[in-house]
């Protein structure tokens, strides 16, 4: 019977020598045919090409493979998979050398396009002038230049004239708005996300990919990126700001966006480019009633619980929109104050009051007690010296 070998390959090598945590392991297989994996319990999970899942780890084990182009787009190849494919001749279909390190059971590197030097010098370089084979990469390099730029790296100039190269050869086109999100969304989950549109715009990558998006690539907005508070969805409403309202939702709907980040996008966008701080009680409400953060006022019930029910409408389960658009990230350069917020249900009351100069409204209308809005006005009090009106 035939042997075959397991190697450790791509990110999981990769974040180890960075000193990271691995979260996923792949693994490549030499000499081996999907029948002999089969035939030990893995369960075939690819398509194109034969990848595999460990019966008992569920990890993804791929025959080693070649490809080579035969159509547009990040579909277009034709895999070998036989036996007789080498190790080294999978890593070098691979994109960037720091994801073609190989590394055995026993632990040794096997690194033939010199992965590891461009760790240690900080370098995003590609493996081989194939790169341009599949536009996908452009996304991909621009998202890990936005993943690791903590850590110092840069993008090696032949790989960005290759990035140049395919953004005009017209193959960006090809990308489905799927695999566009699927790039974008991993690039939003890291504080510098910026970097991933800054890369797009610098390769001319990004009229093509977002036409409608208005970038605009500001060290304050950079700032407002970074903070370890914001999640995913709210960073988007946040690089979204610029844009027009009906550009954004032609671009949302092009891009296939999901509706947790569309309608914070939108409704921070609308709000920023329709409405001035301050407000005043009766504004804030219609708006709050327009994106569904609170409910028209009831006459109180006999059990007298309406009024809390009501408050709690407004703070607990408020909404994301509401958060965004009250987060001095998104607001600080609208506001004339420099006030300290944090991303908290009752603060953003306190903040309603403060920017309100009729709040008794609200006092009457959403809240049963005034306990909980004393305890958000002293903690606003602790952290700025912002006043009513």
């Amino acid at each position: 019977m035939t042997t075959y070998q397991v190697y450790l390959v791509g990110g999981a090598v990769r974040d180890q020598l960075l000193g990271l945590t691995v979260k996923d392991h792949d693994w490549v297989v030499t000499g081996a045919t999907p029948d002999q994996l089969a035939t030990q319990g893995y369960q075939q999970v690819g398509k194109q090409f034969p990848v595999f899942l460990h019966p008992d780890t569920k990890e993804e084990y791929a025959l080693a493979r070649k490809e080579k182009k035969q159509g547009q787009g990040y579909t277009g190849f034709i895999c070998d998979f036989s036996p007789d494919i080498r190790l080294e001749e999978d890593l070098a279909r691979r994109d960037l050398t720091i994801n073609a390190i190989a590394q055995t059971p026993d632990g040794q590197l096997i690194d033939p396009f010199h992965g590891k030097e461009d760790l240690e010098h900080r370098l995003l370089r590609h493996v081989s002038d194939e790169f341009v084979e599949d536009p996908l990469r452009v996304l991909r390099v621009a998202r890990f230049a936005s993943r690791f730029h903590h850590f110092g790296f840069h993008i090696a100039p032949d790989t960005l004239n290759l990035m140049r190269q395919i953004s005009h050869s017209g193959e960006l086109r090809t990308l489905s708005p799927e695999r566009v999100w699927k790039e974008l969304e991993k690039a939003l989950m890291t504080p510098n996300s910026f970097v991933f549109f800054d890369v797009l715009q610098q390769v001319d990558a990004l009229a093509y990919l977002f036409p409608q998006l208005v970038w605009e690539s500001q060290e304050l907005t950079k700032v407002q990126l970074q903070s370890s508070e914001l999640l995913a969805h709210q960073r988007w409403a946040i690089i979204c700001q610029h844009t027009p309202l009906d550009a954004l939702i032609t671009l949302h709907q092009n891009i296939k966006c999901p509706n947790k980040y569309k309608q914070i996008a939108e409704q921070s966008c609308h709000f920023l480019q329709t409405h001035h701080i301050p407000m005043s009680a009766a504004h804030w409400e219609t708006w709050l009633l327009s994106v569904g953060a609170i409910k028209k006022h009831q006459r109180k019930s006999k059990s007298g619980r309406d009024a809390a029910k009501n408050f709690s409408k407004m703070t607990s389960g408020i909404g994301d929109a509401f958060t965004t658009v009250l987060n001095p990230a998104v607001l600080r350069p609208f506001m004339k104050t420099s006030m300290y917020l944090a991303i908290y249900s009752v603060p953003l009351a306190a903040y309603i009051y403060f920017t309100s100069k009729d709040f008794s409204l609200f006092k009457q209308k959403y809240f049963s007690t005034f306990n909980k809005l004393k305890r958000s006005v002293t903690f606003i009090n602790r952290k700025c010296n912002f006043k009513n009106g």
